[in-house]
């Protein structure tokens, strides 16, 4: 079996697909792609021009939630999804949590400008607590979504939650003190081999983060929006 792995970087959802094979242990060849400039090969892979892409043999798979799912269901070996259905509903409920909420609420602490930025961080801060609340059961013997078992929910919020480290940099802000779940998994995830061996580097993820910044802040690196919280 050949499986090919198109991506770019740095790129929240291409690292969980990376996460995903490392953990499962499959072997890939990895293929970069520019997406400001896409070849009509990559095209005819991807109709939409969008990574990643897995090509497994002749089957080719788009967007990460459905290659993540494809991977785990096609190499069932250290399974990334719980064994019974209503814990497979709640570990999919709560990536589209990640994926339509969080990862929105933190795009707009990145977009927000001046007169808007308590309020994007009021609403961030508000999802963050939804989260923590879902945690409940964490321990540090059950230290994952799921408990012991690392799912797919970890790895979504792996990558998001590594990209909270611009914010001190680009917005003068970090993370509430009281979360203390949420905390506590985001030290877990960090420390995972599969994460740390896709997590792009600091700078990467500051000159990928900037492009969103308002305009009026985009240049003044020196002049930060500061939340004082409240």
């Amino acid at each position: 079996m050949v499986v090919k792995f198109y991506r770019k970087e740095p790129c929240v959802f291409c690292e969980r697909c990376r996460i995903t094979l490392l953990e499962k242990g499959v072997s890939f060849e990895e293929i970069m792609v520019d997406i400001r400039s896409k070849p009509a090969w990559f095209l005819d892979l991807s109709p939409h021009g969008k990574v990643p892409v897995l090509k497994h043999d002749d089957t080719v798979v788009l967007d990460s939630a459905v290659i993540n799912e494809y991977l785990d269901e096609t190499f069932p070996e250290m399974p990334l999804m719980p064994s019974t259905p209503d814990e497979c509903a709640k570990v999919r409920v709560w990536i589209g949590f990640a994926n339509t909420q969080l990862h929105q609420s933190y795009m707009n602490i990145l977009r927000a400008p001046p007169e808007s930025f308590v309020a994007a961080v009021a609403r961030f801060e508000a999802d963050l607590t939804t989260l923590d609340q879902a945690l409940k059961h964490s321990t540090k013997l059950d230290p994952y979504f799921n408990g012991a078992q690392f799912t797919l929910a970890d790895i979504t919020y792996a990558t998001i939650f590594d990209r909270f480290a611009v914010f001190p940099k680009l917005r003068n802000y970090d993370l509430p003190g009281e979360l203390r779940r949420v905390r506590l998994w985001m030290e877990t995830l960090a420390n995972r081999p599969s994460v740390v061996a896709t997590r792009p580097s600091l700078e990467d993820n500051l000159d990928n983060c900037r492009r969103y910044l308002p305009e009026s802040l985009r240049n003044e690196q020196s002049k930060p929006t500061t939340y004082t919280g409240g």
